[in-house]
């Protein structure tokens, strides 16, 4: 094996080893909001999947598009605010 193809096998294991954290600190900070709410940041944003749209998830939780826009707007304040707390431990950058 050559120089350059261990440097570049263990640039690899760096970024996959980033990414995990990136994801285990997007996970803790789903799991600070209600179960409703995480499903819509999930379904919305596409974090699992593709995204969906508002009307999507309003049919599959069986509430109106207005609610669900609502209920994410809510999710995305609490994640503001839980950020900077998670920022200031270093669970997440």
């Amino acid at each position: 094996m050559t120089i350059s193809l261990m440097l570049e096998n263990r640039l690899d294991t760096w970024k996959v080893l980033e990414a995990r954290e990136q994801w285990e600190g997007l996970v803790q900070l789903l799991s600070t909001l209600l179960v409703r709410e995480a499903y819509i940041i999930i379904e919305r944003y596409g974090i699992v999947g593709e995204r969906k749209t508002l009307a999507e998830v309003g049919k599959r939780l069986g509430i109106t598009i207005e609610r669900v826009r609502q209920m994410q707007m809510k999710a995305i304040r609490k994640l503001r605010d839980k950020r900077e707390v998670f920022e200031a431990y270093g669970i997440i950058k």
